[in-house]
């Protein structure tokens, strides 16, 4: 269900000049920042956009993993039920409940 973010968090602060710096406890590592000359921690096993987000701010870089909205057209035939449903899903969530999330818009 969940995607580990660990290799692209990687990636991204490399390309960005942080570099290893030793193991730590468990399955994390410790990095170093060039950007705002600090070291921070990484998770090996990071399972949420959150938290690989976090580790790019303790490193001084912006957000780059946000939710991926796609628009999936309803399969011919399907029934909409009442009024509040729409003619889309996204990503297997009515459109309108996910609209209606902290008065977010699509």
């Amino acid at each position: 269900m969940a995607d580990n973010f660990t290799p692209r968090v990687k990636a991204i602060l490399r390309e960005n000049g942080c570099s290893f710096v030793r193991h730590g406890k468990g399955d994390h590592e410790i990095w170093h920042s060039p950007i705002n000359n600090r070291r921070f921690m990484i998770d090996n096993n990071i399972k949420s956009r959150h938290w690989a987000n976090h580790t790019l701010k303790q490193a001084g870089l912006p957000k780059r993993f946000s939710l991926f909205l796609r628009i999936v057209p309803l399969p011919v035939g399907t029934q909409r039920v009442g009024e509040r449903h729409r003619h889309h899903v996204v990503a297997g969530i009515d459109e309108m409940d996910f609209a209606g999330h902290r008065g977010r818009q699509i």
